[in-house]
């Protein structure tokens, strides 16, 4: 019984290594074949029959993989056709790239889906094919253009990398640094839940080093945010220390003026703890917040104000027209207003490069 099922599984065995691929004709004549591999282990590899010429023309890389000292360009035996594998290449993508390198534009698709896009600059960017696509580019990125700043979609930001979209690429990245949050792991996910982390099990195609650069701005931004509140309760409690007042009354009233205090930092402290900060200033390196829910939740704060019996002064009319909440609100908006670029200098150059070669200015 034991034998007939090993025999069964070797015929099985047998019979998976004998799936007839499917094959597509790039070239009539063409004098290679490229075996690339669809990603799901059911499907059936597929066979590109190419012309080595056309592709060794249409990009550099490709030119040296076939032609130069690669274990791609090693001569086939005599009497078989020369073959190349490509497992990792994706066959839709991979074959948008070889009509446009066989002159087949008919077949090139003037609108592409997000998935397809993505594929297909992993692969222009893989062999340096970007000029390849400069007639398609435009529309290609128009139609996936409104998924930009959509949860789910932050792989545009290579997307963009790749295709010197340098104002995309700027606004997803300051998009990211609003909306990214901490896991307790360290790592960034976005307000969906979703880990960006290129290093990761879960392959992502992101530009090297933006994910990091994101939380790190985002780690400044939401210090400069802290820093508004916590220096205001220091300098409180100094006043307090120096027997002075921040409520800057008249002298004979001066134990009013300090009851003024008292209220505003009790309401302060307060006011901090109900959207989970307190006296002791968090450590930001493990703060989960974005630096959005971290701006909705100080924009919260309501800072009550003294009104002493029979006390009528300019200075604490000051504490009452211009309360400690709306001065720390106009501090929380500079900060937002004046919130740092995470792109850095090396995606500058890149993106230029980039949109150099696909005819942006």
């Amino acid at each position: 019984m034991a034998d007939e099922k090993h025999e069964g599984k070797m015929e099985s065995e047998e019979e998976e290594e004998h799936v007839e691929p499917e094959v597509t004709y790039f070239a009539n004549n063409g004098d290679l074949r490229l075996r690339v591999f669809e990603q799901t282990p059911e499907a059936r590899p597929k066979i590109f029959i190419v012309s080595s010429h056309a592709m060794s023309l249409a990009c550099d890389a490709w030119n040296s993989m076939l032609n130069g000292h690669f274990k791609e360009s090693q001569a086939s035996p005599p009497g078989e056709q020369r073959e190349v594998a490509l497992p990792d290449d994706d066959p839709t993508a991979l074959k948008i790239l070889l009509d446009i390198a066989h002159l087949r534009f008919k077949l090139v698709p003037a609108t592409l889906d997000f998935p397809v896009l993505l594929k297909v600059t992993v692969l222009t960017d893989k062999y340096d094919a970007t000029r390849l696509i400069r007639p398609w580019a435009t529309s290609w990125i128009n139609a996936a253009q409104h998924l930009v700043v959509r949860p789910g979609y932050e792989e545009w930001l290579w997307i963009a990398w790749e295709l010197g979209q340098r104002h995309t690429f700027n606004n997803l990245t300051n998009h990211l640094v609003r909306t990214a949050r901490l896991e307790e792991n360290g790592k960034c996910v976005t307000e969906k839940n979703r880990t960006l982390d290129p290093c990761g099990t879960t392959h992502q195609n992101l530009p090297p080093d933006i994910v990091e650069s994101i939380m790190r701005v985002r780690q400044r931004v939401i210090t400069n945010l802290l820093e508004i509140y916590y220096s205001a309760l220091n300098q409180f409690a100094q006043k307090n220390m120096d027997g002075s007042t921040v409520c800057q009354g008249h002298k004979r009233e001066m134990d009013k003026f300090r009851e003024c205090d008292d209220m505003t930092y009790g309401s302060l402290l307060l006011s901090l703890q109900k959207v989970g900060l307190g006296l002791v200033r968090k450590d930001i390196s493990t703060m989960t917040n974005s630096v959005n829910d971290l701006l909705v939740s100080l924009r919260t704060l309501s800072i009550n104000v003294y009104h002493p019996p029979g006390i009528y002064d300019y200075s604490h009319v000051q504490c009452e027209n211009y309360g400690l909440d709306s001065r720390l609100w106009a501090a929380v908006d500079k900060v937002e207003k004046s919130i740092p670029s995470a792109v850095l200098d090396i995606h500058h150059r890149h993106l230029k490069r980039q949109a150099e070669k696909l005819g942006y200015s």
